[in-house]
């Protein structure tokens, strides 16, 4: 191998032995008709997940390294699984294959549970400090009661995730965000020439939708 030779631009191609994987459980196939090369072939095994793209890329993932490498995308149009090693890609899942996923973590549950919360809680509390500073005196002339309750609310959530480890904190964090979306819808239909407050309005829709999606995820999984 020449040291000095520019890096490949192949994919990496990562894999444990057939052996150490198990039965095969349930196989998906998920991706855009539109696109074939980027077609996914999902195939859950006893112990790990088989990744194989239609343009050649595979790897496997156990249940450890889902938890570890992965993020669970779930909102009103985007459904897929981001893995972030041993191979930077995004997996679009079916409602079938979400659901073969479920499944599939069953075992680590709480681990994966407990990741998703930290991954998607960890800006929160700096959200919900700023939301009050600028809420109350001296940076705004009057206090703002509803962004001092909203801010307030953002940060026991962001503290509770610290201590309890459940989906109920996806739904405590989707109705703050909602809060959010009606609070600037208000704002809006008080000042319509200010953008601002409608960018946000959807931005908070976006965001309290997907916590509810996330929220489902984590209920009891479906059987086959």
């Amino acid at each position: 191998m020449n040291p000095y030779a520019p890096p490949s631009s192949e994919p990496r191609r990562v894999s444990i032995p057939s052996e150490a994987l198990g039965d095969v459980l349930e196989e998906h196939r998920v991706g855009n008709d539109k696109a074939p090369q980027l077609q996914w072939t999902l195939t859950f095994h006893t112990h790990a997940l088989a990744a194989a793209r239609a343009d050649g890329m595979r790897f496997t993932l156990t249940r450890a390294e889902l938890v570890a490498h992965t993020d669970l995308l779930l909102g009103s149009v985007i459904r897929s699984l981001a893995v972030r090693e041993p191979q930077r890609a995004p997996i679009p899942l079916t409602p079938e294959a979400q659901a073969a996923l479920r499944r599939f973590i069953e075992p680590v549950y709480r681990e994966h549970l407990a990741a998703t919360l930290k991954r998607r809680m960890r800006f929160t509390l700096p959200i919900g400090v700023f939301v009050i500073a600028m809420s109350v005196p001296p940076l705004v002339p009057a206090l703002d009661l509803r962004g001092a309750v909203i801010g307030g609310a953002m940060i026991a959530v962001s503290l509770l995730t610290r201590v309890w480890t459940h989906r109920a904190l996806f739904l405590a964090d989707s109705l703050v965000w909602l809060l959010i979306a009606v609070n600037n819808a208000l704002l809006l239909a008080a000042n319509p020439g200010k953008w601002s407050f409608g960018v946000f309005a959807v931005l908070g829709l976006v965001l309290g939708v997907g916590l509810t999606k996330l929220f489902a995820f984590y209920g009891p999984a479906e059987r086959t």
